[in-house]
């Protein structure tokens, strides 16, 4: 995790690996979400998921998709993914398990609204 000063406000950026064989609730992740929140401090998250939702570009959801939708929910994130692009890729399959989240106190000055992922 960085912090960073912009627009004269703190911004905590954080990237977050969710391993495939544990929760999405890891519990430094959570601390995060509720430190930002209760200081009211802007946070971006680069997550790998290991998840799919609908919500970040995915064809389906599955049951991590839906934990990970809850904590969205409940620390009122935004996903800022656009567009279908995959974020991995082998020779075996395809899917987007990473997302960009950013908690509501992050604005349009402090981050782009039409963050995607580029096909390069």
């Amino acid at each position: 995790m960085i912090a960073f000063k912009m627009d004269g406000r703190t911004v905590y950026c954080a990237a977050v690996y969710l391993d495939i064989n544990l929760t999405v609730r890891l519990q430094k992740f959570v601390q995060l979400l509720e430190f930002c929140n209760s200081k009211r401090i802007p946070l971006i998250v680069g997550a790998d998921s290991n998840a799919h939702s609908v919500l970040w570009g995915c064809e389906e959801t599955n049951k991590r998709g839906e934990e990970l939708e809850e904590l969205i929910l409940r620390f009122n994130l935004n996903v800022a993914n656009r567009g279908g692009e995959f974020t991995f890729s082998t020779s075996r399959a395809n899917s987007i398990i990473d997302s960009t989240l950013v908690n509501s106190l992050t604005s349009n000055s402090l981050f782009p609204r039409n963050w995607r992922v580029l096909s390069e």
